[in-house]
């Protein structure tokens, strides 16, 4: 899991006040992206677009140089790795405000995960973010249209919709299973 942590000096105690000083001062956020590519990279920026933020990027080489660069005040806003961050973290010389994932945090029990309080930036930019990931029957729905339109249903065939779909799903499980019983994929195709 990654940690959205800020230096302690800003008025920044959440994640609404990161959205309001980055929308107040658009690309005035000095933001530390600790090696290129990485979680450390994608997170904070996936983050500044879903909430429609303007960010100042300072590329490091890695997470220890962003550390640095955050415990000086050089940047004012870094994410990083629970266990990279967590002694800066717990000697209060950096602020955390959230943490990414799926359940809270072990380290860190009194942060909500983002994915469940990302709400709160909905709010700020309306449409962009849902708090919860789609169900699994809307999934399936999806899956099942995008398989009959890349497979429509024979012409003339007296199977119906229902039963092709049902088709469709068995023959993408079982290919996910055994991709070696997909007809037509051999060893000279791949």
């Amino acid at each position: 899991m990654n940690v959205f942590t800020v230096h302690p000096s800003t008025a920044i105690k959440s994640i609404a006040d990161l959205v309001a000083y980055a929308k107040a001062n658009p690309g005035r956020l000095p933001t530390a992206i600790g090696g290129v590519g990485s979680s450390n990279h994608i997170t904070p920026v996936w983050f500044a677009s879903i909430a429609g933020l303007d960010m100042l990027y300072v590329p490091f080489k890695g997470s220890g140089d962003s550390i640095t660069a955050l415990l000086s005040a050089q940047v004012l806003f870094f994410v990083d790795n629970e266990p990279s961050i967590l002694p800066q973290i717990k000697s209060g010389k950096v602020r955390p405000l959230a943490v990414t994932g799926p359940r809270r945090s072990v380290f860190f029990p009194r942060f909500r995960p983002w994915r469940r309080s990302a709400t709160r930036v909905s709010s700020s930019s309306p449409g962009t973010v849902s708090g919860r990931s789609p169900s699994r029957s809307a999934r399936v729905v999806e899956n099942q249209r995008s398989s009959a339109a890349i497979f429509p249903r024979p012409a003339g065939s007296r199977v119906t919709d229902a039963a092709w779909l049902r088709h469709l799903d068995s023959a993408r499980r079982a290919c996910r299973r055994r991709p070696e019983t997909v007809p037509g994929l051999d060893d000279e195709t791949l």
